[in-house]
């Protein structure tokens, strides 16, 4: 009886822990810094409670990542400026953790340029 009330207790744990966050398409966010390779934006990291520290994340520059503005036309990757607000857009919907450090993106699409 014990090891059948153990086994169902760790199960629930798993599902609990498993439903707690959510997987997320994209998110909206602003970038930190530009380089010739990459992109870095603040990243909506939260691995639990008491968890406010503001994370980074890096976007590799690839030809596969589509650069649009909010009307859906093309941009490049020299039309963005740190401090503009973009949406990231994900390959696929994921959890973010800590370990993202470099996400895989499909999608950047500039919201608003910086002034």
């Amino acid at each position: 009886m014990n090891k059948k009330i153990c086994t169902f207790l760790i199960a629930l744990s798993v599902i609990l822990v498993g439903c707690g966050k959510e997987k997320i398409e994209y998110f909206d966010t602003s970038i930190f810094k530009i380089d010739d390779e990459e992109l870095y934006v603040s990243c909506p990291i939260d691995d639990g409670p008491g968890d406010d520290i503001g994370y980074y994340c890096a976007i590799k520059i690839d030809s596969e990542i589509m650069f649009k503005d909010v009307q859906g036309n093309e941009l490049k990757h020299d039309d963005y400026k740190i401090g503009d607000s973009v949406r990231v857009v994900l390959t696929e919907p994921q959890i973010l953790r800590k370990k993202d450090v470099i996400l895989d993106v499909r999608e950047i699409k500039l919201l608003a340029a910086s002034d």
